[in-house]
């Protein structure tokens, strides 16, 4: 398989939940970090690194995978350096941020939300990489109570 992956086997909150970690891509020229995380009944996947190293976004959105929808965003990264990534899941948004930087920021309302085909299998959350090897470091996961 090209794919490699830590899995969460676990209950694991839908919705009001953050995920810190530090991310290097170590080999390869794709996906060094990839999450499969819970939105509220399904599933969807953060990537960094994606289609060669060229973007990172999410998928699926509205059916579309992260390289198709607006969370798609032109990014490459180093190989051998360390990455500050946060996800963060509320009942409004999914966002992430790469070393401080917001770089997804999606509105939920109204949204198809799904697993990239194939990524199901992960679930409910697994961190993961593509045609690439990592290391991560200082994995945090918090629940909270969302306020406005």
């Amino acid at each position: 398989s090209p794919y490699s992956a830590a899995l969460w086997d676990n209950k694991f909150p839908t919705s009001n939940y953050e995920i810190k970690l530090k991310a290097m891509r170590t080999e390869g020229g794709d996906i060094f970090c990839g999450i499969l995380f819970p939105v509220s009944s399904n599933y969807c996947s953060m990537i960094l690194g994606g289609w060669g190293n060229s973007l990172a976004g999410l998928s699926c959105v509205d059916y579309g995978v992260a390289a198709d929808n607006e969370t798609a965003i032109g990014i490459s990264f180093e190989n051998n350096q360390w990455y500050d990534v946060v996800l963060r899941v509320t009942d409004e948004k999914i966002e992430t941020w790469v070393d401080g930087k917001r770089i997804i920021d999606l509105m939920r309302q109204d949204r198809v939300i799904n697993p990239y085909p194939g990524l199901e299998i992960f679930a409910p959350l697994g961190l993961f990489t593509y045609m690439s090897s990592a290391k991560l470091k200082d994995i945090y996961i918090r629940k909270f109570e969302y306020e406005e």
